[in-house]
């Protein structure tokens, strides 16, 4: 049967409708970050902060109340990073130490002064991840390390497959960002695995969007995508690719 106009009418405008929800929740996610990394309150000199936002790329869902269900899925994890010429182990965001209902999802805090974190997952699908690397013990913060953001990407990637199983829909398409601040804003050094000279610099804040993640399988190439985007940012002059092969819990 041929598709009428009207039809094509309301799945244009459906489209629409998930475009700009899409837009309206990455915006908010954007101004939250913004406010939390410059927060008065926080005794930081410098630091530089990471944000991984994700949501369904078609309809929101509809999971009802989280409060209490995320203990099934956040426990103190390291992740295994295979690449092609080595392998390196680094610590993830830390476990959390408060479990917090919040409107029609859970905040889910590692809530240590000088480097929080948390994770939000909502009912209609969204996840937002948000780490603040800074420490009053080695001093000001203006550098990032390309493990620490390989290791939240990946994190937020486990972060939507919970919410993806709750749906009953495994490989539900999640469009996503990442953004990277600095507190204040400005130059912000990129340093490659266990380097402590920098491969480039970037201007921060940074956004790097316009992502989708489909199946679990392809969270080593969304890894891979992200960290060329880094570093091509940054302005290093590496013909490589970024080659991770495989990313292990233990």
């Amino acid at each position: 049967m041929p598709v009428t106009m009207r039809e094509i009418q309301d799945m244009t405008l459906a489209t629409v409708r998930r475009g700009e929800w899409i837009a309206a929740y990455m915006t908010e996610a954007r101004e939250r970050f913004g406010s939390w990394l410059h927060n008065s309150e926080r005794q930081v000199n410098e630091a530089v902060a990471l944000r991984v936002t994700a949501v369904p790329a078609g309809e929101p869902l509809s999971l009802g109340r989280l409060y209490g269900h995320p203990s099934r899925f956040v426990s103190a994890r390291n992740f295994d990073f295979a690449t092609i010429q080595n392998k390196r182990h680094m610590p993830v965001i830390r476990p959390p130490d408060s479990f917090k209902a919040m409107f029609r999802g859970v905040r889910l805090e590692y809530s240590h002064p000088d480097d929080p974190s948390f994770i939000e997952l909502n009912s209609h699908g969204g996840v937002n991840l948000c780490t603040l690397f800074n420490s009053n013990f080695t001093g000001p913060c203006d550098h990032l390390y390309m493990p620490w953001v390989a290791a939240a990407v990946a994190n937020a990637a486990k972060a939507i497959q919970y919410m993806r199983t709750l749906a009953n829909d495994p490989d539900l398409e999640y469009a996503l960002e990442v953004e990277i601040g600095r507190e204040p804003a400005g130059v912000v050094s990129l340093r490659d695995w266990g380097e402590d000279e920098p491969i480039g610099t970037f201007l921060a804040p940074l956004l790097i969007n316009g992502l989708s993640f489909g199946p679990f399988t392809e969270r080593p190439a969304l890894v891979n995508s992200i960290l060329t985007d880094l570093r091509d940012a940054a302005g290093a002059n590496i013909t490589e690719p970024i080659g991770f092969s495989s990313i292990r819990e233990i």
